[in-house]
């Protein structure tokens, strides 16, 4: 019988590889085409692991892991620094969630389980950072002639890359055509402080990269048991009936000014002012609807009566999503698109999906909503990575700029709308390029953001967004 593997054995070296891939993948690049290539590293690292140790791949990891690679690919298709950015943030979460349904399979969690569970996994892998010390003292004073061979891998490794690094700078400053090769092939400036950077991201992931398996290997038992309603629900009635008179008077305003406007503004207030004086505020009760509804249900279950209520306040909440939505189109159609503005719309979408979701989980307990929250939201998200917002907001604007340049009685408002226009991302080239503005296109082709991003020549810098942009300012 095979003697089973220590945890060192298992993920010492391809923690190293995985951190020289990663390194080479992402530094100072975090929207290329390399990008679907690490996160594809990344996964296998994780289906390594699962191997090594006799775990199966679960259905709920196959949607988790497809999300993740679209994710990846959305990086190299736009090159829009807000979406970059929470494409990273979310594979990272999704990844923490995909080593949870790895390790931790068919719990049946609702939403602040999976939340608590997902901090437990990140505080767990930050206090796994001693197990790797003495992971590897242990395997030092236990060498077999197998273990000494990966020893020896990982010595020369380790010797390896430094050296080999150190004679690099030392010949890139002996010769200027061979530092100009080496800059063409990685588009690194092989000075001291990239070196130092290069050296500190390396040392970072790959104590993340072990830390946190070597935590999800102790195998230990992170599940959260639900507690029992043991809380009266006269509190929750309390907390919910002046709730719900409050937000059934304001849906009947609602209706009243906005949807059937029966009711006389101020004279000094147009709908577009009044539509945009409360949005924001509006969002926020919202939001605070979600939050509210998820923790009554939790923590006070749901009699009839809690039922009846949380139901009145979802109704209440669909209206003033409806509000909202139509707040901020109607600021739109007078003030044109922003990239907020854009968000605004696409997040109102979502919400509607997500209290539809919540309804259907207030009156069926068994309803898995923590699992639909993760698809709604990983399946909206990913229309909007792939969506290019930024040419649709150019698209947007220019037209309708023509159809009310007449209503311009000066040049300023012109002006900030061209402003606005040239401090878009590179994924907007191809709608203000073809617009008929000359002095507009001219701004745009010299503007920071795509002078910055035409720059970028070498293979790691390949971006689709990019490669569009050159082509439509030429």
């Amino acid at each position: 019988m095979e003697k089973e593997k220590k945890p060192f054995q298992i993920l010492f070296l391809p923690c190293i590889l995985y951190a020289c891939l990663f390194v080479f993948c992402r530094y100072e690049n975090s929207a290329s085409i390399l990008c679907p290539l690490w996160m594809a590293g990344t996964l296998a690292l994780v289906h390594y692991v699962m191997k090594k140790t006799d775990r199966p791949v679960r259905k709920d990891m196959i949607f988790i892991e497809a999300v993740m690679m679209l994710l990846s690919v959305s990086d190299f298709l736009t090159y829009n620094f807000f979406i970059v950015t929470v494409n990273n943030i979310f594979a990272d979460f999704l990844l923490v969630i995909d080593l949870l349904a790895a390790f931790y399979p068919d719990r049946k969690w609702g939403i602040s389980q999976w939340i608590l569970s997902f901090f437990k996994s990140i505080a767990g892998a930050i206090s796994s950072f001693s197990d790797l010390f003495a992971d590897i003292e242990d395997s030092l004073k236990n060498r077999s002639s197998k273990s000494r061979k990966t020893f020896a891998v990982i010595i020369g490794i380790l010797s390896a890359v430094p050296l080999t690094v150190i004679i690099l700078l030392l010949l890139a400053s002996a010769d200027m055509v061979f530092k100009k090769i080496l800059k063409s092939i990685f588009c690194f400036q092989w000075s001291s402080s990239d070196t130092y950077l290069i050296i500190l991201e390396f040392i970072f992931v790959f104590l993340a990269s072990y830390c946190g398996l070597r935590f999800f290997l102790k195998n230990k038992d992170i599940e959260i048991n639900q507690r029992k309603n043991i809380n009266s629900d006269m509190t929750a009635v309390i907390i919910l009936i002046p709730v719900a008179i409050i937000y059934v008077l304001f849906s009947v305003i609602q209706f009243a000014f906005l949807f059937i406007r029966n009711l006389t503004l101020p004279a000094d207030m147009t709908y577009a002012e009044y539509a945009h004086q409360g949005f924001y505020q509006l969002l926020a009760v919202v939001i605070i609807n979600l939050i509210l509804v998820l923790t009554i249900t939790a923590v006070f279950g749901r009699s009839k009566i809690i039922k009846c209520l949380l139901t009145i306040i979802n109704a209440c909440s669909f209206v003033m999503i409806a509000s909202a939505f139509f707040r901020i189109m109607l600021y739109i159609s007078v003030y044109h698109l922003t990239e907020l503005r854009f968000l605004v719309v696409w997040g109102l979408t979502v919400m509607t999906f997500l209290f539809v979701m919540i309804t259907v989980y207030t009156l069926r307990a068994g309803f898995p909503l923590a699992k639909a929250f993760l698809i709604v939201i990983s399946v909206s998200w990913i229309v909007l990575s792939f969506s290019r917002m930024d040419y649709w907001i150019a698209d947007y604007n220019l037209s309708a700029e023509k159809k009310i340049s007449s209503n311009y009685t000066d040049d300023q408002s012109k002006k900030s709308d061209h402003y606005y226009l040239i401090e878009l991302s590179v994924d907007a080239a191809p709608a203000i390029m073809r617009s008929g503005d000359t002095e507009l296109k001219k701004d745009y082709r010299d503007s920071y953001k795509v002078v910055n991003a035409l720059e970028r020549r070498d293979f790691r810098h390949i971006n689709l967004s990019i490669e569009k942009c050159r082509r439509a300012i030429r």
